[in-house]
């Protein structure tokens, strides 16, 4: 009888678990250079030092935004001493200024528009009553304090829509984006103070960066789904500037019935409201006002924008020329960006006069066909052949899982 052989003993572990050796890695992992090259493309990249330097850069860019500014307001004070044919400082401010008193007085649309001291452009208000209703809170400051209360106000509302246009133009980090837009802007403006409607968008008192910043809120509303938001800033724009009703068109296409709702209750509430103040008996100078006593001037000096630069410069262009535009951006059957944009260009054309300042609001329309169809091609492009660099998953290199190219 023999004795069985001596195994040797286990290995004391004193309460931990043993090590059990990984397998070694097969296929194309087997070799070193194969997976030192695919844990290098996996990995992700340290980028913790740049978005905290975009951070400080956006924290930069405002505080030189707001340093800018009142170098701003003394170079507009001091283009308007160089050329003081322009009168610009506080042009449209004026008529608003008016209309609101005259809103107030309940005389709008009633009696000729009037600014005591000041010639106005307009001898009626020709915007529905809403645009007249945004300035009362700054009537107790009188004419020419808020209207520099305005500029201000405006110039947020510009960062705020920047901001918005960004975000719905797919772009990470908008408020850094808007905040670096102005500063850029801004901090050359002692060249482009030398033209000298620059400063006139600046200095004029127009509400056009307001509606820049309905619109664009209304299209990151739209995009994200949040109808009852978007409805309520779509009716805040058509009541303020109407040619924003062009967008009703994509709603109707895309059946946003929840934000044609919501648009179409608010534009006919506060309109009942300002006719019961009013009195009713102003609807049809109201309506004139708003839609026919607005006809095309033409302003060779004046910089335009799109249809109005064609009246301009080709004496062939019908005065229905920028409707016809504006009908045939409408029709095009888009959803989307691409269709959002294609609304903003068509509610803008149904302009009869496209100034200069309606500027921020054309760029976006434009932003947004462009990055749609940017989009729309990625997305026709065939799929990407399989690399090495897609195969597996860093959970399972170097643990003997087989890797394939398919």
């Amino acid at each position: 009888m023999t004795r069985p052989e001596a195994r040797d003993p286990a290995p004391a572990t004193h309460g931990v678990a043993p090590t059990v050796p990984e397998p070694l890695p097969v296929g194309p992992m087997a070799n070193p250079e194969v997976r030192r090259v695919l844990l290098r493309l996996r990995t992700p990249p340290r980028t913790g030092w740049l978005l905290r330097g975009g951070g400080y850069l956006g924290l930069v860019a405002i505080a030189t935004f707001l340093w800018i500014w009142c170098a701003v307001q003394v170079a507009t004070v001091l283009a308007l001493l160089t050329h003081p044919p322009l009168l610009i400082w506080l042009y449209d401010w004026n008529v608003y200024h008016a209309a609101a008193g005259q809103l107030v007085d309940r005389t709008l649309y009633r009696v000729p528009l009037v600014e005591p001291g000041f010639s106005l452009p307009l001898p009626v208000f020709n915007y529905p009553p809403l645009a007249a209703v945004w300035v009362l809170p700054l009537l107790p400051l009188g004419r020419e304090a808020g209207g520099i209360a305005f500029e201000f106000l405006s110039l947020g509302c510009l960062a705020a829509g920047l901001m918005f246009a960004v975000r719905a133009l797919g772009l990470r980090y908008p408020w850094a984006w808007a905040a670096g837009i102005l500063a850029l802007w801004l901090a050359t403006f002692p060249y482009l103070a030398t033209f000298p409607y620059v400063v006139a968008e600046i200095g004029l008192g127009n509400n056009n960066e307001l509606m820049f910043l309905l619109v664009s809120g209304f299209t990151v509303a739209h995009l994200a789904g949040h109808q009852r938001v978007a409805g309520l800033l779509l009716g805040l724009a058509i009541a303020t500037k109407v040619w924003p009703v062009a967008l009703v068109i994509l709603l109707l296409r895309e059946k946003r019935w929840s934000e044609l709702r919501w648009a179409a209750g608010f534009v006919a509430i506060q309109g009942v409201l300002i006719l019961a103040w009013l009195g009713p008996d102003v609807l049809p100078n109201l309506i004139h006002a708003v839609f026919f006593a607005n006809g095309p001037r033409n302003y060779p000096d004046v910089p335009a924008l799109w249809t109005t630069t064609a009246r301009n410069n080709w004496s062939w262009w019908p005065s229905w020329g920028t409707y016809a535009v504006a009908v045939l951006f409408a029709a095009i059957p888009a959803r989307g960006r691409i269709g959002l944009g294609l609304a903003i260009i068509a509610g803008l054309s149904l302009n009869a006069n496209l100034w200069f300042h309606y500027d921020w609001a054309f760029y976006l329309g434009w932003a947004l066909v462009v990055v749609g169809l940017g989009r729309q091609v990625r997305s026709l492009r065939p799929p990407a052949r399989p690399s090495w660099s897609s195969v597996g998953s860093t959970s399972t290199i170097g643990r003997g899982a087989r890797y394939s190219a398919g």
